[in-house]
């Protein structure tokens, strides 16, 4: 389809063309921090749909309801006296220099709906499914633990005893606080025989979360980032499944321990939430200790 054609077509009827082109296929490119981080704009027609994603299946989206809010939203803007630019479609850059949508497809329908033929973009950097396996294969340790970025290691400082912030300007850009002595834990966590790998549903890229970790003395052995709208592939559970024989998942109430062949799990709860990273230690260290 033209740029004409986009603004005018049954959008459900151009997201299926679209998925029936190779630039929604195309690997994605890693893009450097300034450009990440400088507001910028994209030709509309250059925002491709990604068919992993629920808005791409015929049987659920696209949402006009939801398309049409984003309309309404939009025009209300521009009536301001100083109009705000819509939210930025979340992307990442295709090897032909193109765009594939990772979260935003409502809000760029509404916007081709409206006319515009440039529409703000935030690049992204994901780990993909590819360097997901790649990461678990190449690990020489035969056990696990994975922690939840946003839920688990970082917390309000206010009510989660956490460490201290990172000195300017570094938290400026990181601002994240971590629970308190989750460096130390990462430490002992290694010397026990564990790979460490970190998960987000955001889309806060993996060089960045290595950097905001590396202040706080943590090393993490995978990063899965953006899970917000991305499956976890068979491929991707077939990996870690024939490469740790145990897989280990902390969060801020309990640790749930797996036995991979034996298809057997365990939960073991946290008593003293104030003293997280210790106790994770703790109920590790036992678990470690019995399989000797």
């Amino acid at each position: 389809m033209t740029n004409k054609e986009l603004y005018s077509a049954d959008y459900k009827k151009y997201v299926l063309s679209d998925l029936e082109k190779d630039a929604c296929r195309l690997p994605a490119v890693k893009v450097g921090y300034l450009m990440r981080k400088l507001k910028r704009k994209a030709r509309t027609f250059k925002l491709h749909p990604n068919p992993d994603d629920d808005f791409c299946n015929p049987e659920i989206g696209p949402n006009y309801g939801i398309v049409g809010d984003y309309v309404q939203h939009i025009i209300q803007q521009r009536r301001h006296t100083n109009p705000l630019l819509p939210e930025p479609v979340i992307v990442e850059r295709l090897s032909n220099r193109e765009y594939r949508i990772l979260n935003g497809h409502h809000r760029w329908l509404a916007m081709c709906r409206l006319g515009m033929k440039r529409v703000p973009i935030e690049l992204v950097n994901l780990t993909h499914e590819q360097e997901i396996v790649s990461a678990a294969e190449r690990s020489d340790r035969h056990m696990c633990v994975s922690f939840d970025l946003d839920e688990v290691l970082t917390c309000d400082a206010a009510v989660c005893p956490a460490d201290p912030p990172l000195p300017y300007p570094a938290n400026r850009f990181l601002p994240q606080s971590i629970r308190l002595n989750v460096g130390r834990l990462a430490e002992k966590l290694h010397e026990m025989g564990f790979d460490i790998w970190i998960y987000t549903a955001g889309y806060l890229s993996s060089d960045e979360i290595v950097k905001l970790l590396s202040f706080h003395g943590i090393k993490a052995d995978g990063i899965i980032n953006g899970l917000k709208n991305k499956r976890v592939s068979s491929a991707v559970t077939n990996a870690f499944r024939q490469n740790y024989r145990y897989i280990v998942h902390a969060d801020n109430e309990s640790v749930l321990w797996v036995e991979t062949a034996a298809k057997a799990f365990e939960t073991v709860e946290i008593n003293k939430p104030a003293d997280w990273s210790a106790q994770i230690g703790e109920i590790l260290q036992k678990k470690v200790n019995g399989l000797k």
